[in-house]
């Protein structure tokens, strides 16, 4: 009964490919065919998810509309990025989005290792330290300079249990967005990404390289 649900379930629209409804129906949903399908209004355009720390930003409901992605959620796993910080835009197709290829799914592999899953292929900020070490990303491997992404865990696990999550939290969770607003003329949002980074907080066996780094994305409908 949840508006929420409902939603989702308008959402999901009569797509000929069953793959996201069926995601929806298991994953979110349980009861898929008998939630009653709402459109949302236009006071729900945007949204602060707050556990992943990501804003979402749209102009409208319609199959035209153009949507933008603001990411500074946690970094628990070898098959996520080095993106905190970044922001996607799509209209139709993506329009700003992360590069490179996947490499048959190899995540070891010297392009995932180097650039796919690396801070310079999305559209993130790169703080320059040529002294800067990069290490730690699957299993200790060791990687060459991306020109000066966000970090990684090292000595940390990459692949945290929710033991080592719990009691290193703000190691793992990188950015946090700190101010938000959104309504049908605008949607403003203000990441503080200094913990993504080699900081006093965390640098591993690097040394800090930064003490604040703030993005602020601001979308005028």
């Amino acid at each position: 009964d949840a508006p929420e649900a409902q939603y989702l379930r308008w959402l999901t629209g009569e797509w000929p490919t069953k793959w996201m409804q069926y995601c929806l129906k298991w994953a979110l949903l349980a009861d898929f065919d008998n939630v009653p399908a709402k459109e949302p209004g236009k006071d729900l355009l945007s949204y602060l998810d707050e556990g992943c720390q990501t804003v979402y930003m749209r102009s409208d409901w319609s199959d035209d509309a153009t949507w933008v992605l603001f990411e500074n959620g946690p970094y628990v796993s070898v098959h996520q990025s080095l993106d905190k910080g970044g922001f996607e835009i799509f209209k139709g197709d993506l329009l700003a989005a992360r590069t490179g290829n996947l490499d048959h799914g190899n995540v070891g592999a010297s392009h995932a290792m180097n650039y796919l899953h690396r801070t310079v292929s999305g559209n993130c900020l790169l703080i320059n330290d040529p002294d800067e070490k990069w290490k730690g990303f699957l299993a200790g491997a060791e990687g060459g300079h991306d020109g000066g992404g966000v970090r990684t865990n090292y000595p940390l696990t990459s692949s945290p249990d929710a033991e080592s999550y719990l009691s290193n939290r703000q190691v793992f969770q990188r950015g946090q967005i700190t101010r938000f607003a959104g309504n049908s003329e605008y949607t403003y949002a203000l990441g503080d990404l200094t913990d993504a980074y080699n900081s006093p907080l965390f640098c591993g066996v690097n040394k800090p390289k930064v003490t604040s780094v703030t993005r602020q994305i601001v979308y005028l409908r």
